[in-house]
């Protein structure tokens, strides 16, 4: 289904329901929220299996959508986007029925699409339903604007309480937000959402998150013997203790993987056999495990084959305000203005244009989650380095260029630019980590090696490992313990810098 060929119930569903929600807008905005709404539904639907078109419950979600933002328009929201997001909200939230690992084709990002992902709670891996997860949930509404957190609340409210089309509809059975969790994503909500609610425990504590390749290896280390699909893949003649493994950061999982080529890799014994099967069982290629850095989850994976949603989470792009929005891509300029008084911002104009053409690119890419998570390092290493009385662009710049997501190309700049080849660019690729030096003992072998560089560059240095601290902290709401190690690891190196005591 595309925009231009609407599924015929939905349409007709649509059609049933619409009413409800533009009687409540002026008459002249009416289409263009139409028009809004149904291609967010048009972006959830396209790029799903046929098979499972039918079994959505398209008047379901729509019912739910639409009441949602029939109420947000009572509470006095006249956001047309903001309303857009609402409607079609149970089309990407998991706690309503969705399934967002579908969604690893969307078209360019744009305000509403991307208001829509941020009030959704998304697909995770983990099994079951844990109260962590809920907890996570909630953490992460708590950083978006009162009137997305709203939405996301009357999601929940009108959900349950709407009749559905069948006793066994998969949509919207998460239940309300308690009291304890209202309170937890205030402040900003509207004061009747306080009213009536269930008390609730305290917010489940969230697992400690993996922060490091080291700890992903301890993990898979931990794991007794186990197999690969139908088999057990072995090097022969090697004692499996004796092995090496690497690991790789990709998002939000590390893929570990013993060290050793692929081809020297076999199974050892026979595939399983069930009664009556006669089919061919292939060995795995490239065996190897997929640890969640969320949850702490190892499970056993065909590395050749594995496609990894980048949309677990998916952060509110910066420039976001109430009314008139500026592009979502002039959102990272909006931002940047936002730390640094003018003469500063006007001197990192340079970086910033290449910064925002990259992003442009990347907008129309699965990747702008951990681009924005690169940008957040950014901000933050700016940010710390402004505060601390710097009024020199070459570090601020520098700070930009060695931001860096969890995978080497989620940078802000591309490795071809000409930036690379300043002075900024060496104090970037010196102030840039390599995976494993982001835990000790690394950490601490990297400290000694900088004792002895000037001031600026120690004080980047240490600001960076400080902003990915900051920026991890706020992706999984609590800080990994690996950050806190890198960071008392290179706290040698800020001593005699007295701007930075408070944060060593």
């Amino acid at each position: 289904m595309d925009a231009s060929e609407p599924d015929p119930v939905l349409a007709r569903s649509w059609k049933h329901l619409r009413r409800k929600l533009l009687k409540r807008v002026p008459r002249g905005d009416r289409d263009h929220l139409e028009a809004l709404a149904l291609d967010l539904i048009a972006s959830a639907r396209r790029h799903r299996p046929t098979g499972e078109i039918d079994s959505e419950e398209p008047t379901d979600r729509l019912a739910i959508g639409v009441e949602t933002a029939a109420t947000l328009a009572r509470q006095g929201t006249t956001d047309l986007e903001v309303l857009a997001a609402a409607a079609t909200l149970p089309w990407y939230d998991s706690g309503l029925g969705a399934r967002p690992y579908y969604l690893n084709n969307l078209p360019p990002l744009t305000w509403p699409l991307a208001m829509t992902l941020a009030m959704a709670r998304p697909y995770s891996p983990t099994r079951g339903d844990p109260p962590w997860l809920r907890t996570l949930n909630v953490h992460r509404l708590r950083g978006l604007p009162p009137e997305l957190r709203t939405g996301a609340v009357v999601a929940r409210d009108v959900a349950p309480a709407l009749p559905k089309s069948s006793e066994y509809s998969g949509v919207g059975r998460e239940r309300p937000f308690d009291h304890t969790e209202i309170s937890a994503l205030e402040p900003g909500l509207p004061p009747e959402l306080r009213n009536g609610r269930a008390p609730g425990p305290p917010l489940a504590p969230l697992p400690t998150p993996v922060g490091s390749t080291r700890e992903a290896v301890e993990l898979v280390r931990a794991r007794p013997s186990e197999r690969f699909g139908d088999y057990h893949m072995r090097v022969p003649g090697l004692d499996p203790s004796l092995l090496g493994y690497v690991a790789e950061a990709r998002g939000l999982v590390y893929l570990v993987r013993w060290d050793v080529p692929a081809d020297a890799i076999r199974p050892v014994e026979p595939p399983i056999n069930y009664p009556g099967d006669t089919g061919y069982r292939r060995p795995y290629a490239e065996p190897g495990w997929l640890v969640d850095r969320v949850s702490r989850e190892v499970r056993t994976v065909e590395l050749r084959w594995l496609h990894l949603s980048r949309l677990w989470a998916t952060p509110l792009p910066p420039g976001w305000r109430p009314g008139d929005r500026p592009a979502v891509v002039d959102g990272l300029a909006a931002d940047l203005a936002t730390l640094l008084p003018e003469p500063l911002h006007t001197a990192l104009g340079p970086v910033m244009r290449e910064v925002t053409e990259r992003y442009a690119s990347v907008l129309t890419t699965e990747a702008w989650p951990e681009f924005l998570g690169a940008w957040q390092t950014g901000r933050h290493t700016v940010g710390l380095l402004a505060g601390a009385g710097c009024a020199d662009p070459e570090p601020l710049t520098a700070a930009l260029l060695a931001a860096c997501g969890t995978a080497p190309a989620d940078t802000l700049v591309d490795d071809g630019s000409p930036l690379w080849r300043t002075p900024a660019g060496a104090q970037a690729r010196t102030a840039r980590p390599a995976e494993p030096e982001t835990d000790t003992p690394e950490a601490a072998a990297r400290a000694e090696r900088l004792a002895a560089a000037p001031a600026p560059l120690r004080a980047l240095v240490f600001a960076n490992a400080w902003a990915r601290r900051q920026a991890e902290t706020g992706l999984f709401g609590t800080t990994p313990p690996a950050r806190t190690r890198e960071l008392d690891a290179l706290a040698p190196l800020v001593r005699d810098l007295p701007a930075f005591h408070r944060f060593v």
